[in-house]
């Protein structure tokens, strides 16, 4: 039997108690990731604006702009952050540690949940699946209204591969 529950950066570090409760209790962490930061940054806003993270039904496509000028910085301010939190939770917690990248997830889900069941010791029971659908589409040029002047501002640096 196993249960789970969703923690934000933020929240570990206001309610100390959590890490003492995961430390406590020999909890396991899954640190689900999105690796295209860009990607993040956009889902973030839609959801945001529609004021909603899941969906099991078709939601309606709405367009997003995102201001080029703080892309760089805030890439390189959020990779650091992750950083620190998946040496926290290995280094500090002290307990057994998964990190799953979204795209990976999605891209090759059976395989990735059986690496998440076995890491759970939990025996395989038959076929998961899930109501989700997806929110949003896979091209940016779809959703950023101003996906031309984020291009130009990513093209030619450590970042542009978040415009695949």
């Amino acid at each position: 039997q196993a249960g789970g529950y969703k923690v934000n950066y933020s929240q570990l570090s206001r309610y100390s108690a959590i890490i003492s409760w995961i430390k406590q209790n020999k909890i396991k962490i899954i640190h689900l990731v999105r690796l295209n930061l860009l990607k993040r940054l956009v889902s973030h806003k839609i959801a945001n604006a529609l004021n909603l993270l899941h969906s099991t039904q078709a939601v309606e496509l709405i367009k997003i702009r995102i201001d080029p000028t703080i892309l760089i910085s805030d890439f390189r301010r959020r990779q650091p952050r992750f950083d620190k939190y998946k040496k926290r939770f290995i280094e500090d917690f002290k307990v057994p540690f998964l990190e799953v990248a979204y795209e990976s997830l999605v891209a090759y889900f059976d395989k990735e949940i059986e690496k998440i069941l076995k890491f759970l010791e939990i025996d395989k029971i038959g076929p998961l699946t899930s109501d989700f659908v997806k929110v949003n589409p896979d091209s940016l040029e779809d959703i950023i209204e101003n996906y031309a002047e984020v291009k130009q501002v990513l093209t030619n640096t450590e970042f542009e591969n978040f415009l695949m």
